[in-house]
């Protein structure tokens, strides 16, 4: 799944891990000037602890 994200300056696309670097280097090869990153999810989100 892939999502044009904000006023269009992310492209975001939701994959399996395992497919993660084949798509960004498909992604790469096609848009040599795009910045490609692989991230994780934060199942967590903000802590906060004192």
């Amino acid at each position: 799944m892939s999502t044009l994200s904000g006023s269009g300056s992310t492209f975001f696309s939701l994959v399996y891990d395992e497919d993660s670097s084949m798509i960004a280097n498909k992604f790469t090869q096609k848009f040599p000037d795009f910045n490609v990153k692989i991230l994780d999810f934060d199942n967590n989100g903000l802590i906060i602890e004192r």
